[in-house]
Formats: C-alpha cells, structure tokens, sequence
C-alpha cells in the first residue's frame, strides 16, 4: 500500500515521495519539451499562489493581483509586462518578490482550493493548456471567498 501526506502549504494529497515541487518541474519540463509556453504566466502564478512561502508578503499580493489580471481581466503576458516593467524592476522595486528572513507570504487561513499542480499533471500533456487555465481560474475563485 503506497503512503500518502498533504503538502503543508497547498494541502493537496501526495504521493510518497512525491512533492509539489515535483509536479511544478513536471509541468515546465512539458512546456519545454513540447513548445507549451503560452500556459508559462498562469503556471507559475498559479503555483507559488498555492506555495506563498516561496514568496515575500508582497510578492504573493502581486501574484495574486497578476492571476486576477490573466484570470478575470484578460490581459496577455506582453500587455501585463508592458505595463509593469518600470514599477517590478529591481532597482525601481521597493520590496522583495521572494521570500526573506521576516518577510514571508501566508495565508491566515488556507483558501479552499479546488485544484493543485499535481492534477494538471495527472490531466496528462493532451489537456495541458486547459487544465492549467482551469487550475489558475479555481485560484483566483477561492482567493475571492471570504475567510
């Protein structure tokens, strides 16, 4: 009988031996191999919303306003770039995207998520782009339930 654990910071169902990072590098190895990059904005997003501690407290408001806009706004990664570039550029940037010493994302409570990384990748590379659309939307839903 295989051994399962929750990711501590998503929540999702693990495989032993398997973490979400796993999943994560699954997903950029497909886009590589496959020329799937067009899902690349809403993959990594829709991740690290899902893993803030890998974030600042500001960077993951910033990549919860970046998923809004993708999601529900519908602007393109070249629009949302164009826009933002002078205002995320590290010398302009007045807060760390990362995460730091004394200066890491959380959530008070843990939004209802209703996907995770590993079931894009257990969608398989057919539905990738789908799922991974599917995936960044169910975020940007839960994020905007109420505590």
């Amino acid at each position: 009988m295989t051994e399962t654990t929750r990711c501590a910071e998503c929540g999702t169902i693990l495989a032993e031996g398997v973490a979400c990072a796993d999943h994560f590098h699954q997903m950029l190895a497909w886009e590589q191999m496959y020329g799937l990059g067009q899902a690349h904005h809403l993959l990594v997003a829709s991740y690290h919303a899902q893993h803030p501690s890998l974030l600042s407290r500001e960077g993951l408001a910033a990549m919860h306003d970046l998923l809004r806009r993708f999601v529900i706004d519908g602007e393109a990664p070249s629009d949302v770039r164009r826009t933002m570039r002078d205002d995320v550029a590290s010398g302009n940037r007045n807060y760390p995207i990362t995460a730091r010493p004394g200066n890491v994302g959380a959530y008070a409570t843990r939004p209802p998520w209703t996907m995770s990384a590993g079931d894009v990748v257990a969608g398989g590379i057919g539905d990738f782009i789908e799922n991974v659309e599917r995936w960044a939307a169910s975020i940007v839903e839960a994020l905007a339930k109420p505590d």
